[in-house]
């Protein structure tokens, strides 16, 4: 499964195949017909089970679908842990991505340019909403030939300090709630994954944790970061 898809992947970058970008949510439908594999195989609590989960909540994870990502670590997690022990290889691999998923990546905007080149950790909100904590900018990773591993780089230290709301902007995928909407007043305690931005509109897709309620354009002004789900 793993090699048919890389191969339908490299002949579609050699045939130049626009239709064939949606890389990564064919990766979240092969991991998850694995980890269902693996599942029927040798059950639920096998840690090959689990470990086939995490990548499954990875694959979700770079396709912006957080909330599912970080609500299948917990249980993989909590499984785990009663099965394995807490320092157990496969426990403290979905315990890493875990902590990998619930960061919040934010931009910095500075006289209305967004500076895309600097990433942060947005950490929690204070005076009353209005306001952010934020840490970095977070390391980049690069490669080192020579040690064959990829390390943060160290271009600067990072530092923590607060930001006014309205000058950080979301990553995709980043999971918020719906606060202060007036006309769709049912959406408001909502949660979801913050996902595509239309510059025309100046608003963000949201698309729900609820299934049966479908993905609305909101404005930056009206959703707040979660940060424990």
């Amino acid at each position: 499964m793993t090699i048919n898809n890389l191969i339908e992947n490299v002949e579609a970058e050699i045939s130049g195949d626009g239709r064939r970008c949606l890389t990564q949510a064919i990766e979240v439908g092969l991991e998850l017909r694995k980890y269902q594999l693996f599942t029927e195989e040798f059950g639920a609590d096998d840690n090959t089970t689990i470990e086939a989960g995490v990548q499954l909540a990875l694959a979700m994870w770079k396709e912006f679908r957080t909330i599912e990502a970080e609500r299948l670590l917990v249980k993989l997690i909590a499984t785990s842990r009663r099965v394995h022990g807490m320092g157990h290889d496969c426990t403290q691999f979905a315990i890493s991505a875990l902590q990998r998923v619930k960061e919040r990546r934010v931009f910095l905007k500075k006289d209305d340019e967004i500076n895309v080149d600097e990433v942060y950790r947005v950490m929690r909100y204070t005076s009353d909403g209005e306001r952010c904590v934020v840490q970095g900018p977070v390391s980049k990773v690069v490669y080192d030939p020579r040690s064959n591993r990829s390390e943060p780089s160290h271009d600067g230290a990072e530092r923590t300090f607060e930001a006014e709301r309205a000058n950080v902007v979301t990553s995709r995928g980043t999971p918020v709630v719906c606060t202060g909407l007036q006309k769709a007043t049912h959406l408001n305690g909502k949660i979801g994954d913050r996902r595509e931005f239309d510059e025309d509109t100046g608003r963000y897709t949201i698309h729900f944790e609820d299934e049966t309620l479908k993905p609305v354009m909101v404005k930056p002004e009206n959703i707040r970061i979660v940060f424990d789900l």
